[in-house]
């Protein structure tokens, strides 16, 4: 299952998205709104995936029209290593938007394994 805390405006609130193997991209169902900064991202690889050496990565979007806002590249973890992957970022957002992982699976042999979790923590008011 996918979980949002919410919280007052203004205080960190965080998405949690639940991912593995079976599924190349999942949308976590709650929306960040515009004027929203993402302040981190950290993702848990909980099983390593066990595909192509070195090339099962993933990236975090907020998935808002017209265009999508990257918040973690496919060069910041590395699913074939079990741990946690930290990106601190300031990002305002211009646009509301889904929170969307897309796992990039590498090449043959395709994974049998693997799962984590992608935590996003964003403010819906900056601070002054």
């Amino acid at each position: 299952s996918v979980a949002g805390y919410v919280a007052a405006p203004g205080l960190v609130k965080v998405v949690e998205v639940p991912f593995d193997y079976t599924t190349p991209s999942v949308d976590s169902g709650i929306v960040v709104p515009n004027g929203a900064v993402v302040t981190r991202v950290t993702v848990d690889v909980l099983v390593d995936f066990d595909g192509g050496p070195g090339t099962d990565t993933l990236g975090i979007i907020i998935a808002s029209i017209p265009t999508p806002e990257t918040i973690m590249t496919t060069a910041q973890n590395d699913l074939t290593l079990p741990g946690q992957y930290t990106v601190n970022v300031i990002t305002p957002l211009t646009d509301n938007g889904v929170v969307r992982v897309e796992l990039t699976l590498g090449a043959a042999p395709a994974p049998t394994q693997g799962n984590g979790i992608a935590y996003i923590f964003y403010s819906d008011a900056p601070e002054i």
